[in-house]
């Protein structure tokens, strides 16, 4: 599917690239929207957007005459219920000097059914982790199909759930949201460090591995 390769192109299969821009991308090319050719043909190289600040990214339309750019916040493309087919017609519909009937109208008529943004960036991550296994402590790859579960949570970070270690770690929104960001071989450090830690700590403070100790080094003196 041309819309889950778009990332790995520009940023290779272990990064997150942006899956904001690809999922939007990908949205918008499917809809029609006020003033276009309806019997001509779908171009789903029609629309680019990028990032112009932290809290904006800019469209670009192909078929816009006049070559402006409409602006859409990032706040919006982070929510899972926002349809960007929908949020456009009514953008390019002011900016081609259509009445708001006439765009509420072509609305109902053509994109009654546009998706969803969903969840862009945990369905990518969901993806780079299912592919680039195995992890530490794997007695094999495991291979297994529903291994990971990755969940949004209310402030934008994100839980990745391990089903085969029993395991969940969050990782930060400001992570996923960085395209070079290799969430695969982030969890690998992080579950090394976290069996060091584990190790480190049933070694300092299991009373069994102080009776091994003990063990090990012989009988006891009457002052021990």
């Amino acid at each position: 599917m041309k819309e889950a390769r778009l990332d790995e192109v520009a940023y290779g299969s272990r990064a997150m690239g942006d899956p904001l821009v690809t999922r939007t991308r990908y949205l918008l090319s499917l809809g029609l929207y006020p003033g276009d050719d309806l019997h001509g043909p779908i171009d789903p190289d029609r629309f680019g957007l990028y990032r112009v600040s932290e809290n904006e990214y800019a469209i670009s339309d192909s078929q816009e005459r006049e070559g402006l750019e409409i602006t859409v916040p990032t706040s919006l493309l982070k929510k899972p219920k926002f349809c960007p087919a929908g949020w456009y017609t009514k953008k390019i519909g002011e900016q081609r000097g259509f009445e708001p009937k006439e765009t509420l109208a072509f609305r109902r008529l053509h994109g009654t059914n546009a998706p969803s943004m969903g969840t862009p960036l945990a369905d990518r991550a969901l993806q780079i982790l299912e592919r680039n296994g195995p992890y530490p402590q794997d007695e094999q790859d495991l291979g297994m199909p529903e291994r990971f579960e990755c969940v949004r949570r209310e402030d934008g970070s994100h839980d990745i759930c391990d089903y085969a270690k029993v395991y969940r770690v969050t990782v930060p929104s400001r992570l996923l949201e960085k395209p070079q960001f290799q969430l695969a071989e982030w969890y690998k450090k992080w579950l090394t460090w976290v069996y060091e830690e584990l190790c480190d700590g049933l070694v300092a403070n299991a009373p069994e591995c102080n009776v091994l100790r003990l063990l090990d080094w012989g009988e006891l003196t009457p002052e021990e």
